[in-house]
């Protein structure tokens, strides 16, 4: 019973930030919550940018999102929810009602293997002329560090590819089983395209 009263209130947190994050029109981008980490590893040599690579054609992209980091011993996580800012001319297929087309992203890695995690449906907002597009992805569960989700993405011809330097989480937010935030995790992407 207690298992169900945690799972249901990590449930409630979870959605509740979601909502939270729903605006009311404002054509700024809303800023992370205050427990929001991002990847950044600093340069070790001085380097110049590499010039990002663009489609010629309709492409194609699967793309894995993981958790970076050490959990305390013994320490699980119940949940986490994480938004995904996708470049310019990518998308996400989404069905006649403009839901995420099923099949389009799936929990996966270690989440899967603990078996039991659950996802909400997730959610894909379009870019607009002054915002780029996020995906926004939320699991319960009892899993480690490592994988825990996949998703699909297209690119348009003459837009820039997906990499795991121009997709990232602009909000990460792991809890554990007592349905505290984690500190220390940050999220991982990793992308292979396909033609």
């Amino acid at each position: 019973m207690k298992r169900i009263e945690r799972f249901s209130a990590l449930l409630f947190i979870l959605v509740l930030g979601l909502l939270a994050g729903c605006g009311g029109g404002s054509s700024a981008p809303a800023s992370p919550p205050a427990t929001t980490t991002t990847t950044t590893t600093p340069p070790t040599t001085p380097t110049t940018p590499a010039t990002p690579q663009t489609s010629q054609v309709s492409t194609k992209a699967t793309v894995k999102l993981s958790t970076q980091g050490v959990l305390p011993q013994g320490a699980l996580l119940s949940g986490l929810a994480v938004t995904i800012q996708l470049p310019s001319g990518t998308t996400i297929a989404t069905d006649a009602s403009t839901s995420v087309a099923t099949g389009e992203v799936s929990v996966s890695g270690v989440a899967a293997q603990a078996g039991g995690s659950v996802m909400l449906p997730p959610v894909y907002a379009p870019a607009t002329a002054t915002t780029p597009a996020t995906l926004q992805i939320i699991i319960a569960g009892n899993f480690g560090v490592g994988e825990f989700a996949t998703f699909s993405c297209s690119t348009a011809p003459g837009s820039t590819l997906p990499s795991s330097s121009n997709l990232s989480a602009i909000s990460f937010t792991p809890t554990d089983q007592q349905l505290r935030p984690v500190t220390g995790l940050s999220a991982g992407v990793s992308v292979t395209l396909l033609q």
